[in-house]
Order: structure tokens, then C-alpha cells, then sequence
């Protein structure tokens, strides 16, 4: 590959990108006609898949997040754009702190661990942009899964702060809060049952399940078109938030 054409050719990393979030942004990055490197531990084959490139990577492993970026950037010499997924949503750990610790490493610090080495690759090119997956309960908790809770709103802080940091810079940062997509199943379940009595109990449970599933994937689109939406605009935001009225 030519060095001009490697040049003009715009690159995207997505972490956890085999996440139902991760793996609707990769489509629409594809469709926009970025280069795609996926990275991700739960991956069974390494390659090219459907105009992804798909890294089998431990991302709580700074040296392995590190060696990764390295060798993407040696290919095409530069990034334009890092979005971090998150993941695992709880810990069933007896111990309280090991709890606690094992959620925030996977939550905040698997982003702070890939952020470390990306975030000064923009900066020398005075350009690019990351989008940070975290949720709208780090901003609004619920009475349950406080850990899990605490994490997100620490991400948040984390980018909104990082941010200020790149005042003068053309490196752009933005978080995004969807809201939670079970809760949106809980609720469209909810309203479902309300509003449709149904003698056959099956068929009542069949199409209950239905509507739920539409509306996950509905809030699993939006999520991935507002990171999308923050990723390409001139003057990002610094907070996106999707779905929160769908919870009112």
C-alpha cells in the first residue's frame, strides 16, 4: 500500500467491539468507509471479517493494549478515532472490595488503560477524536448495583476532565449515556401488558418478548448512531445522552 493512500485513509479503533453496542457502531463506521480494528478478548478468529479487522486482545493488559497500538499505528502511521466500549455489568464476588475492584477495572480502568496510549498519538497528530461508552445511571443511579454504578460515573468524570486538560488542542473527547436498555425492556415488556389482554397466555408471552426484543434493538441503534453522531461532529459535545425519555 501506496504511503498517500495509507495517509488519506481514515482509521477507527473500537474496544469491546464484539458488544451488541461495539458491533452496531462498527457497522456504520464501515458504512462510512473507515478502516475498523476490533478489539476484543471474546473473539474466536483473528482477520479481516466484513471490512473489520478483529484483534483478539486482552484489554485489562496494558502491555498487550500497548504492543496492539503500536502495531496498528506502524501500519498506517495514524489514528483518527478511539471509541471505548465497556464491559461486564456486575461482579458475584463474596468479597466486598474485591467486588468493587474487579468492577471498576473492567468499567473504568480497561478505558484509562487504552486511553494512556492513544491520547498522545492524537496529540502529537493535533487531531483525532474519542468517544467513551459509559451510562446515563452514572449520572442518575439506581438503588441497586452501586458498584457498577460508581464506575460509569467515574468514567464520565474521567473523560469530561481529561477534556478540559486538551483545551488549545484539536483533539476532541465526548462521553455518551444511553440509558439502560434492560430497564427500557422492563419497561416496554410493562407497557405491553398493560395496554393488550391476550386469552392465550402463550401467545401473550410470545408477543411480549417480541416488542421487548424490537425495543432493545431499537435502543442498542441509537446508542451506536449517537457515538457515531459525536465521532463526526465539528463541535462535539461533551456529554450525549439517548433514551432517556423512553424511561420517563
Amino acid at each position: 500500500m501506496k504511503s498517500d493512500q495509507r495517509d488519506n485513509m481514515k482509521l477507527a479503533i473500537v474496544t469491546y467491539s464484539n458488544s451488541d453496542i461495539g458491533t452496531a457502531t462498527i457497522n456504520l463506521l464501515v458504512h462510512k468507509g473507515f478502516i475498523v480494528f476490533g478489539l476484543d478478548n471474546s473473539y474466536q478468529n483473528e482477520g479481516l471479517y466484513r471490512g473489520v479487522v478483529q484483534m483478539k486482545v486482552d484489554l485489562l493488559n496494558a502491555k498487550a493494549v500497548k504492543q496492539v497500538i503500536e502495531q496498528i499505528l506502524e501500519m498506517y502511521g495514524h489514528i483518527d478515532l478511539l471509541i471505548c466500549n465497556t464491559s461486564m455489568e456486575s461482579v458475584h464476588s463474596v468479597d466486598v472490595l474485591k467486588k468493587a475492584q474487579e468492577v471498576f477495572i473492567c468499567s473504568f480502568f480497561s478505558v484509562c488503560n487504552i486511553v494512556q496510549y492513544v491520547l498522545p498519538i492524537l496529540q502529537q497528530q493535533n487531531y483525532g477524536m474519542i468517544v467513551g461508552v459509559s451510562s446515563l445511571i452514572g449520572e442518575l443511579p439506581n438503588h441497586y448495583k452501586s458498584y457498577f454504578v460508581a464506575s460509569k460515573a467515574a468514567l464520565s468524570a474521567y473523560f469530561i476532565s481529561t477534556l478540559n486538560d486538551l483545551k488549545g488542542s484539536e483533539v476532541r473527547m465526548s462521553v455518551v449515556h444511553p440509558s439502560s436498555i434492560r430497564a427500557k425492556q422492563r419497561k416496554t415488556t410493562e407497557k405491553f401488558n398493560k395496554q393488550i389482554d391476550y386469552q392465550d397466555e402463550d401467545e401473550h408471552s410470545f408477543n411480549a418478548k417480541k416488542s421487548a426484543k424490537i425495543s432493545q434493538q431499537k435502543s442498542i441503534l441509537d446508542a451506536a448512531k449517537t457515538v457515531i453522531r459525536a465521532s463526526f461532529s465539528k463541535s462535539p459535545l461533551p456529554v450525549y445522552t439517548v433514551g432517556i425519555d423512553e424511561l420517563q
